[in-house]
This record gives C-alpha cells, sequence and structure tokens, in this order.
C-alpha cells in the first residue's frame, strides 16, 4: 500500500470553524495514522458570534470522534435541544413544532400516526404533537440524560417505561467552542495563514 502512488498520504483542509475542525477530526478518526491532516485558518478573519444548532445525528458524530457528550455540553456551553419550532411561516400566528424522535410506540401493527390520522379525520382535536415525548419535553423545560450501555454501533436505547428512543437530542452550542471541542481529536498540524490561491493537483 505503501508504494501506491494513488493513495492519498497528505490532506489539507482550507478554512477551520466547526465545519473544518470537524472535517479534521473526522478525517483523523477515520485514516489515523496513514494520512497526515493539515488545517489552515487564519487570525485575520474574526469568528462570527454565533450558536450552532444540531440535530440528533450529532451525538453519532461526537461517539464516533471520541467526544463525551458530558464534557463537550461543558466545553461549549450547550444546552439539550429536543426540538425546532417554526413560527410565523403559515402565518404571523401560525406555529409549527417539529420534534426530534418518535411519536409514541407503534401499536396494533401500526404506528401512532396512523391512530392519530384516523382519529383526527373523525373529530379528535389534539394535535400530533401532543403525542410526542420529546416536545411533551421540550415544553416543559424538562430532560433526562440517558445513560448508555451499548456499543456506539447498537440501535438506540428504549427504557421499559415509555419505549421510546433515547437518541432523540441534539445540542446547541456556541460555534467557537463547538470548533475547540472538535480540535483536540483531529490530530492535526495547524497552520496560521491566509489562503490567496489553490492550485490542484491531478
Amino acid at each position: 500500500m505503501a508504494d501506491n502512488p494513488r493513495l492519498l498520504t497528505r490532506i489539507c483542509i482550507a478554512g477551520g470553524g466547526s465545519a473544518g475542525w470537524m472535517t479534521a477530526a473526522a478525517l483523523s478518526a477515520a485514516l489515523g495514522h496513514r494520512c497526515r491532516i493539515e488545517l489552515v485558518e487564519s487570525e485575520e478573519i474574526g469568528i462570527v458570534g454565533v450558536g450552532e444548532a444540531t440535530i440528533p445525528p450529532i451525538k453519532l458524530f461526537n461517539q464516533q470522534i471520541g467526544v463525551d457528550e458530558a464534557a463537550f455540553l461543558r466545553a461549549t456551553h450547550g444546552t439539550i435541544k429536543l426540538a425546532i419550532a417554526f413560527v410565523g411561516w403559515g402565518d404571523t400566528h401560525s406555529r409549527y413544532p417539529h420534534p426530534f424522535g418518535a411519536y409514541g410506540a407503534a401499536f396494533d401493527r401500526a404506528p401512532v400516526f396512523q391512530h392519530w390520522l384516523a382519529a383526527h379525520l373523525a373529530g379528535a382535536p389534539e394535535p400530533l404533537e401532543d403525542y410526542s415525548f420529546a416536545w411533551a419535553l421540550a415544553r416543559a423545560g424538562r430532560f433526562r440524560r440517558w445513560q448508555r450501555t451499548r456499543a456506539a454501533s447498537s440501535p438506540p436505547m428504549t427504557t421499559p417505561i415509555t419505549s421510546m428512543p433515547c437518541s432523540m437530542d441534539g445540542f446547541c452550542a456556541a460555534s467557537a467552542n463547538h470548533a475547540a471541542s472538535c480540535a483536540p481529536r483531529a490530530g492535526s498540524k495547524w497552520w496560521n495563514a491566509t489562503a490567496r490561491a489553490v492550485t490542484l493537483q491531478r
């Protein structure tokens, strides 16, 4: 393999921030010492002071690069995110919640959505989100972090009480701190420089 001229031995990432450092961390975790990862970012470009709003797959990414979830939340000053609320998208007073996770547990060989739809067509007034465990927690401002005992590749765990998957939350975190949490996992060489041009070698 070492004599293969087409084998990548060096990858340069242009740009830092969350996107750059997450890319570096993912490549480092996947390739190990087989490839040298370098990241170039410029201190001339200021940090955009916004937050990062994620969805549940970020948990799998953090597991793959070896980031401890509790440490991640502390380092990024993050919070648990259970849903997205779309306010005013239909009209001024409209509000559409998009909770993460499943809507209850299936029964009678049909998902909860099908039972809700039948009841809704029959005149039941309850909105679908009332059957979402994540949305109920979000409205109450409550959440419990579950302890995983299975390997990261295993399916989401369920609780005997609710039968709800535990992987139903994302995070809201400070973007600069999010990038910093990925940096130690990247194993990359860091260059403080401004890219003026890029030349591709074929």
